[in-house]
């Protein structure tokens, strides 16, 4: 907080703040700090700079995923594939590889959870039932 207030235009301090909430689980404030930190990002051509975006827009959509916050999630990862694939080289620092598996395990995940909403809704009425009608034993014989 105190790099904040003595570089407010720099997005390093929003950033490692985002990523102090993220470590104690305070997924909304990280979100928040990110928020401000992508604002502040650099978006110049210089390789420092580039890698800098990068990182803030890797954690941009880190929590969102980790919000559950899906279309922002595979919106942001986009960004990232983006940002990552205008740096130059391996040895630059991103991934967009990374990226892109992570679109395709969110949008897994959204199919996935469509295909089992029928299943969640008879499981919810089943219980429902169970709770309304008494059981009665069967008969011995």
């Amino acid at each position: 907080r105190k790099a904040i207030q003595l570089a407010p235009k720099q997005a390093l301090g929003p950033y490692l703040l985002a990523e102090a909430y993220l470590a104690q689980g305070n997924r909304n404030e990280a979100d928040a700090a990110i928020a401000s930190a992508v604002d502040l990002a650099p978006t110049d051509a210089k390789a420092s700079s580039q890698s800098a975006r990068a990182r803030i827009l890797f954690l941009r959509a880190d929590i969102y995923e980790r919000q559950e916050k899906w279309d922002q999630a595979k919106t942001a990862w986009q960004a990232y594939v983006d940002a990552a694939n205008k740096m130059n080289g391996p040895d630059a620092g991103a991934f967009p590889q990374s990226g892109q598996e992570r679109i395709r395990a969110i949008q897994k995940a959204i199919d996935l959870d469509k295909q089992y909403a029928p299943v969640r809704e008879r499981i919810a009425a089943e219980k429902a039932d169970a709770g309304k009608a008494p059981v009665t034993p069967p008969k011995k014989k």
